[in-house]
């Protein structure tokens, strides 16, 4: 009966939890920083593949290969291109940008070129394919400009007649006649102003529907195209009759950003508002229900439900990344891994724990590192700051964090806000304040300076208060509160020395100097061509003060007393606009540079520079921070590219890793046997269970059997499980759960360490005992006629019952870690193994490796006669150690 195990293989899968599949995991391409926060405004399927989808963002093209669990960087050559819109199918892209027209792809984004023949305005907002025939291609532009292609972007040709001036935000194809198609119109010159437009001849000529309409967000009923749904920025609305009449706004006073309707129902439409979540209907828009869990405080942009999967959706936010739900918005977790922040505007290094960084992504969140960005943990859900650009931490207890944000929308608003655990949570002092730079005494940490659009304010308590010290003698204008503070220097080795540099809306800037902690401020010079941008003294030399601007570098060797032109090894030829300053105070004091031609260093205090930035030619580099204790280390936050590293002085810099979560962390007690989880240690070639956090993909993943060596795979999801040095086979894995096998190559030890690697994180090591066995039984347990045992279906005393048991130990003829067992030689358990059922001895017929099985003994054993009817306990002894969690058979 040795074949009838096989009648079992869909009863023993369960110990995997389930059959889902996921493609290998992708690793990101290393030209893109982390963290992972892009502002992602669009998606792709691809109909062909269920799993492979693209997302438009601030940072380029990215493509997952495995439903959102990771993602790949696909914008060679796209440059840095700011794109606006993705479409296509298969293998064939066009991506829109504002400013460089369209691109295309043959190859699933792997490449791209730029086809813009016959196209008189790059910019392009919108884009939509025909869904009948993929070679016909809308694009909708500036200055009333929509195009239209039939060779797949090839050439195009404008399609205009009809249409109103202003901008093309949206363009919908009808699913059932694709010559009928609506575009969204926002004016040009009056914001708040546009109209719906509609063609039925294929863009020939187009007409104004849907009177006082004002949409910026398209979506038509895959069922009844004669239903249109329309985001204003003033709720949705739906028409029933293509266009020309609408129903009554639903969710007064959102802006929608983005509609998608369920695949699986129409009745379901999901869209995003810009800044109050994600909604749901059941009911074809006319009610309306909250659908934001798991989402932090953010700016919404997109949404689209994935056709392949109905309930599966994808959200898209400026600057917190992209965010999944797999329950029809119930629940939202952030999927953005691999796919790196394209704005970064803020930066800070711990001055204590040199391994920690944060970096301030354009769109408002926070992202923390602390093992040197080769990971990032999101730090910030409950504020809205738009733009962060200034961040300080306290240098002498640094869990203490200040922030200081911008809306690039209305430069007069912003916020400050302080953590004192880390940055887990957040305390607002200041809102409706535009927060430009930040710095804090180092012998007075309770003394905060903070420069806005509007002066200076110093707080003396840690920022619960804070009085203006905009007081000016000795110069132009007797006030700091008419300027705003770029950049503020504190001397490292006077802590009453303050520098700091402004401009005002006309271009001009000053550089000022206060030598009573901002009692009173002396101007040291004016710049009537350009904004003053950056400022640092060197902490060796104190004399020496250092300016940034659009005109390059000045120097001062006498504390301010006077300034000259530094920039000896400038290139002249290109402007040459100096955003950051940074020096390495461990390094001979060597100065960093961030320029719009590249980084600079100068290692002979400003005498002359040379171009440092290897690995960031394609960057704007916005913000440079030296590492306080580590010499020729420096992180550079760039515009459109992440954070990147260097740890040779700037002889190369590389990405940081744009993956987020905390380290995979497990424990000795969660690693059990996966039959009966019983724990005490683990057995050579026995299944267990490992329990942990972040120890996998959050989706599950089930990998088959390696088609070259026929082996069960080591690495499933980007997960790596070590017993010692030996990766194990993996059977599952899954965020909280992994399944494996213990390798028989732990035989003769006394102890094994036991380790898991995700995706280039590993955890801690969780030592384990070896022992000779640790059997256990599955609760899978089959009839003599190979039906499934259960209380509905009981066995009889005196038949067969045929049981899966694992952790019986080692086998002869040996068998190889993750092989499966083969039909000959026929392997059987080395130790000795007895079998009680309902505690009485119960003859075993048959035992040994189950054929074609991985980890699993099968045992055909009769049940006692004169046992009772109902569950009786099953237990097995292999050796001298007993399985202590019995399974259950029924008896008739």
């Amino acid at each position: 009966m040795s074949r009838s195990f096989a009648a079992l293989r869909a009863a023993v899968r369960p110990f995997a939890l389930c059959c889902l599949l996921a493609l290998p995991f992708q690793p990101p391409a290393q030209a893109q920083g982390g963290p992972p926060g892009a502002a992602a405004f669009g998606f792709l399927f691809d109909p062909s593949t269920p799993e492979l989808l693209y997302a438009a963002t601030d940072a380029g093209v990215f493509r997952s290969d495995n439903a959102g669990q990771s993602w790949a960087a696909k914008s060679e050559g796209l440059g840095t291109a700011n794109l606006s819109a993705l479409a296509g199918g298969g293998s064939v892209l066009v991506a829109a940008t504002t400013g460089a027209g369209i691109f295309r792809s043959n190859n699933g984004g792997d490449s791209w070129q730029a086809v813009n023949e016959g196209l008189g305005d790059l910019v392009i907002l919108s884009l939509a394919i025909d869904p009948m025939e993929s070679r016909i291609v809308y694009a909708g532009g500036s200055e009333g400009a929509i195009f239209k292609s039939d060779d797949g972007g090839g050439h195009w040709t404008p399609i205009s007649a009809g249409l109103a001036e202003g901008f093309y935000l949206a363009i919908a194809v009808d699913p059932k006649n694709p010559n009928t198609v609506y575009a969204a119109n926002a004016s040009l010159t009056t914001p708040g102003l546009g109209r719906l437009f509609k063609t039925t001849n294929g863009g020939t000529q187009w007409s104004a529907v849907g009177a006082g309409i004002v949409p910026l967000s398209l979506a038509i009923d895959p069922s009844n195209s004669n239903i249109l749904y329309i985001g204003t920025s003033n709720g949705i609305t739906r028409s029933t009759d293509g266009g020309q009449s609408a129903d009554p706004v639903r969710l007064a006073g959102a802006s929608i950003s983005g509609i998608t309707i369920d695949p699986g129902d129409s009745k379901i439409v999901y869209v995003t508002t810009r800044i109050q979540g994600v909604f749901k209907s059941l009911d074809s828009g006319v009610t309306w229900a909250p659908a934001s869990e798991g989402f932090p405080l953010a700016e919404f942009l997109a949404i689209s439900a994935d056709p392949a999967k109905p309930g599966r959706l994808y959200a898209g936010t400026n600057g917190v990344g992209v965010f999944r739900s797999l329950d029809s918005a119930a629940t939202w977790k952030l999927a953005s891994n691999g796919m790196g922040a394209g704005d970064i505007t803020g930066l800070a290094v711990n001055p204590q724990n040199s391994s920690e960084v944060m970096a301030g992504v354009n769109g408002g969140n926070l992202f923390r590192s602390v093992n040197g960005g080769d990971s990032w943990d999101e730090s910030r859900r409950d504020l809205f700051l738009r733009a962060i650009f200034a961040l300080a931490y306290d240098p002498s207890n640094p869990s203490t964090i200040y922030a200081g944000s911008v809306n690039p929308l209305n430069t007069r608003d912003g916020a400050l806000v302080k953590s004192t655990d880390g940055g887990a949570q957040w305390q607002v002092l200041a809102v409706q304040v535009p927060v430009y730079s930040l710095a804090i005494d180092p012998s007075q940490t309770q003394t905060v300076y903070v420069g806005l659009e509007g002066g200076l304010f110093k707080s003396t308590n840690g920022g619960q208060n804070f009085s203006p010290a905009n007081s000016i003698s000795g110069g132009q204008g007797d006030s700091l509160q008419f300027w705003t503070i770029q950049d503020l220097a504190i001397d490292p080795n006077n802590a009453r020395t303050i520098y700091t540099v402004v401009s005002d809306s006309s271009g001009r800037g000053q550089v000022l100097k206060t030598t009573n902690a901002a009692d009173n401020w002396r101007s040291l010079g004016f710049s009537n061509s350009a904004p003053l941008l950056a400022v640092a003294v060197d902490p060796r030399d104190s004399r020496r003060v250092y300016v940034g601007s659009p005109l390059g570098i000045t120097r001062s060797t006498n504390s301010g007393d006077s300034f000259a032109a530094a920039n000896t090894g400038l290139p002249t030829n290109v402007p040459i606009t100096v955003l950051s300053l940074a020096i390495d105070a461990n390094e001979n004091s060597a100065i960093y540079a961030a320029t719009a031609a590249g980084v600079f260093k100068s290692v002979n205090r400003g005498d002359s520079w040379s171009l440092a930035d290897t690995g960031l030619e394609n960057f704007i580099v916005r913000v440079l921070r030296v590492d306080p204790r580590n010499a020729r280390v420096v992180y550079a936050a760039t515009l459109g590219g992440g954070v990147f590293k260097t740890v040779d002085g700037g002889a190369t810099w590389i990405p940081t890793s744009p993956f987020v979560g905390s380290d995979p962390i497990i424990s000795r007690t969660s690693i059990v046997g996966a039959a009966g989880f019983e724990g005490s240690g683990v057995s050579p070639g026995e299944i267990v269970a490992i329990f942990g956090r972040d120890i996998g993909p959050a989706v599950g993943v089930q990998p088959g059997f390696d088609p070259g060596s026929g082996k069960l795979p080591t690495q499933a999801g980007g997960v790596t499980v070590f017993f010692g040095d030996v990766a194990a086979p993996l059977f599952f894995v899954r965020e909280d759960q992994i399944n494996a096998q213990v390798p028989f190559e732990v035989a003769g030890l006394d102890t094994v360490g036991v380790r898991v690697a995700v995706d280039g994180k590993t955890s801690n090591t969780a030592p384990l005992s070896v022992l000779p066995s640790h059997p256990g039984v599955f609760d899978f347990i089959g009839n003599q006629n190979l039906t499934r045992n259960s209380a509905a279906n009981p066995e009889s005393p005196g038949n067969v019952i045929i049981l899966a048991v694992t952790g019986t130990g080692l086998f002869n003829p040996a068998l190889m870690t993750g092989q499966p067992a083969p039909a000959a030689p026929f392997s059987e358990p080395l130790l000795p193994l007895e079998l009680t059922i309902g505690g009485q001895p119960a003859p075993i017929e048959f035992k040994g490796a189950a054929q074609g099985f991985v980890g699993l003994v099968q045992i055909n054993a009769r049940i006692p006669l004169g046992l009772p009817s109902g569950p009786q306990p099953v237990l097995l002894k292999a050796g001298t150690l007993a399985s202590g969690t019995p399974a259950i058979v029924h008896v008739r």
